[in-house]
């Protein structure tokens, strides 16, 4: 992937158009995304999710660009709660996918790698990398502060989940 600098003299991906067929049509409730970076790409991965999660659900497009939204924040807390949880054993990048993955959670690159980052740099998660055979990896494990948060999280989950159940029973 190509690099530039920015303003900042950081490195970041070059921006890039999206090709047609990955491109929302025209008539798309939140439009087309325009070229993109980084977060334009995030957005096209939710839009292909909504896209297939919306079609196999027989909704309009008017119902699908809400539910798209719905779906995506519940998606987001969701991932987060994941990987902390299983970073309470060390893994690298790819594999923490494939683990996830595995366990019918399928996270994008362009989603992990930035929420690793972001999770590390909220002091959730440790990092460190090893050079072996092949190339450098960066391995990521749940920090104590992390293991706390996830386990907060999780008893909020539970408690959530408990309290959805009596309001969908009417209890």
């Amino acid at each position: 992937q190509q690099m530039r600098r920015d303003d900042e003299t950081r490195w970041r991906p070059a921006r890039h158009s999206l090709s047609s067929r990955h491109r929302p049509p025209a008539d798309h409730p939140d439009g087309p995304p325009e070229e993109c970076g980084h977060h334009s790409l995030a957005a096209t991965v939710d839009i292909l999710f909504y896209t297939q999660y919306s079609s196999s659900h027989g909704m309009s497009p008017s119902t699908k660009s809400v539910t798209e939204n719905l779906v995506a924040e519940l998606r987001r807390g969701v991932l987060v709660l994941a990987i902390l949880t299983q970073l309470e054993e060390e893994h690298y990048g790819y594999s923490l996918r494939e683990t996830l993955a595995e366990r019918d959670l399928e996270v994008p690159e362009g989603t992990l790698y930035p929420l690793l980052r972001r999770l590390e740099s909220q002091g959730l998660l440790e990092s460190r990398w090893q050079v072996g055979e092949g190339r450098p990896r960066r391995y990521y494990k749940t920090s104590k502060e992390g293991r706390t948060t996830a386990r907060d999280l999780t008893h909020e989950w539970t408690s959530l989940g408990e309290a959805l159940d009596k309001v969908r029973r009417g209890d």
